[in-house]
């Protein structure tokens, strides 16, 4: 099984370099080449994650995850995988901070809402089932991380029994708590 973590930068990015339509046709190139069975995305519009179900192959990717906002817009961290492989069980997204359930909720200082999502898949091939988390830890702060990554794990512990794939942008160094 290949997988692959994928930061595509925000689509509303304005600077000429991110501009979207000049590297959306590289993005979706990527995917294809590296022929990974799950993609885990960061910093997803959901214009962007339209325009890349529309120029990947037909019906050979499904996907789960919201927004990061309190109504489901904004940035994604979508898991995509492989639909010929494996087949959905469950998923949910997740905001780091008091109110893991509370779209739009986020850590105390934060900029921005933090999510993680989580997708319970059954692996065709081998015939187990697992799960594949995504998320995009905060940029600038070692601390929310940390926390994130603590309220992560407790989120993950109930079933540890369950084969189980950490997939983002953590934005931290190695050896920094939040990656450990």
């Amino acid at each position: 099984m290949r997988v692959a973590t994928f930061n595509i930068r925000n689509g509303r990015a304005l600077d000429p370099p991110s501009l979207w339509w000049r590297r959306r046709s590289r993005v979706a190139a990527v995917i294809e080449e590296l022929e990974a069975d799950l993609w885990a995305l960061q910093e997803a519009y959901r214009f962007q994650i339209a325009w890349l179900r529309r120029v990947l192959p037909a019906d050979s990717w499904a996907r789960a995850g919201r927004g990061r906002n309190a109504r489901g817009g904004g940035e994604h961290v979508p898991v995509l995988w492989r639909t010929a492989r494996f087949e959905r069980v469950d998923d949910t997204t997740r905001w780091f901070g008091p109110t893991p359930d509370r779209p739009g909720s986020r850590l105390p200082g934060a900029a921005f809402p933090r999510i993680a999502t989580t997708v319970e898949l059954v692996d065709r091939d081998r015939d187990v089932r697992l799960r594949v988390v995504n998320t995009h830890l905060d940029e600038t702060s070692a601390e929310r991380r940390a926390a994130a990554a603590a309220q992560l794990l407790e989120w993950l512990d109930p079933l540890g029994e369950r084969p189980t794939i950490v997939l983002g942008d953590l934005n931290g160094p190695p050896g920094e708590a939040a990656l450990e």
